[in-house]
């Protein structure tokens, strides 16, 4: 088993890291390893994920849509993508093709059905580009980054 794979499996158990003590020789013993799992850490969880996760709970013809549009792009041989553009396309198929002109997809899910979608995808790692929340790091401005 490989480090990384140990991380993986770790990361997958919920916990955030791991310890690892021991090493090459110990009071004249073998090498023995042991392994500490760190209890997890709350990740802040910001208003506009909060939205987000009302949105996808009543919508779950969402998810699935990027995923049929994100599994269209990936059988043309693409490794990366952009959500935006799945997400205009999202915009199309319920204005036009389902005559549903009421229907809203708000900007700031994108970000959230792009890090879901890698979360249940990852055989795609860094198909759809992630950067850091400004919701939940604290940056200058309010929730959408706009600064007064």
């Amino acid at each position: 088993m490989t480090w990384r794979r140990l991380g993986d499996i770790v990361a997958d158990m919920g916990y955030n890291d791991i310890t690892i003590s021991g090493g090459p020789e110990m009071n004249g013993s073998p090498a023995q390893l042991a392994f500490t799992l760190n209890p997890p850490r709350a990740r802040p969880v910001g208003q506009l994920e909060l939205e987000w996760r009302d949105f996808h709970r009543d919508n779950p013809h969402i998810y699935r849509l990027v995923c049929r549009y994100a599994d269209e792009v990936i059988a043309l041989g693409l490794k990366e993508y952009a959500i935006a553009t799945i997400w205009e396309r999202l915009r199309w198929h319920l204005t036009i093709e389902t005559k549903d002109p009421e229907f809203k997809l708000p900007n700031n899910h994108r970000a959230y059905y792009a890090r879901l979608w890698l979360h249940d995808h990852p055989r795609h790692p860094g198909f759809f580009r992630t950067s850091s929340l400004r919701s939940v790091t604290g940056a200058p401005g309010d929730r959408y980054g706009r600064t007064t």
